[in-house]
C-alpha cells in the first residue's frame, strides 16, 4: 500500500494536546501515512476560512492526497462526516460546507458519502471531543473495520454570488 499523504486543517491552535492526539490516532490505524499541517489556526468555528484555506491549498498537493478537516461549529451533534472524491482527491470532515470551494475547483463530477462509523474502543477515547473519536481513522485512507457509507446527492454547501459582467 502506498503511504497516503493526508492534510490536516482544523481550528484546534496548537497550544493544546488535540492535534498531536488526533495525529496518534491516525498513525495507529495507519502507520505510513504522512500527516502534513496545512493550517490549525482557522478561527474557532470559521467554516468560510476553512473552506477558503482548503479551496487555495489542495491543488497543490498530488492525487490521491486526503484532505481532512475538522471545523465544526456543531461539534459532538447528530451530523456525520462526509467523505467526497474529486480531481483525484478524497474530501473528509463534517457536512458543513466545508469543501464547497474546493470541490468547485475540481471542475469534475464528485462522489459523496455520508460515513457511518463504528466508535472506537473506550481506551482509545480521549474526550468526547470528536476529532480523536471517530474522525481521525476514516481519513486515513487505511481499511477500518465496520464502518459503511450511504451515497448523498444532498450536502451543505455555501451559497456563494457569481460576479457577471454587465454590458
Amino acid at each position: 500500500m502506498a503511504m497516503p499523504i493526508i492534510t490536516l486543517t482544523t481550528d484546534f491552535g496548537t497550544r493544546d494536546p488535540w492535534v498531536g492526539i488526533m495525529k496518534g490516532v491516525m498513525l495507529g490505524v495507519c502507520p505510513e501515512a504522512r500527516l502534513v499541517d496545512l493550517t490549525h489556526d482557522i478561527a474557532p468555528q470559521d467554516v468560510l476560512e476553512a473552506a477558503m484555506a482548503l479551496e487555495s491549498a489542495t491543488r497543490f498537493f498530488p492525487e490521491g492526497t486526503v484532505h481532512l478537516a475538522v471545523v465544526d461549529p456543531g461539534v459532538g451533534g447528530s451530523r456525520h462526516p462526509i467523505a467526497a472524491r474529486a480531481g483525484g482527491h478524497l474530501f473528509v470532515g463534517p457536512d458543513n460546507g466545508l469543501f464547497t470551494f474546493a470541490l468547485e475547483r475540481a471542475r469534475a463530477p464528485f462522489t459523496a458519502v455520508i460515513c457511518l462509523l463504528p466508535r472506537l474502543p473506550t481506551s482509545r477515547r480521549v474526550s468526547p471531543w470528536s476529532a480523536s473519536d471517530p474522525a481521525s481513522p476514516i481519513q486515513s485512507s487505511c481499511p477500518y473495520p465496520g464502518h459503511a457509507v450511504t451515497a448523498t446527492w444532498s450536502w451543505v454547501k455555501f451559497w456563494w454570488p457569481i460576479a457577471s459582467a454587465i454590458s
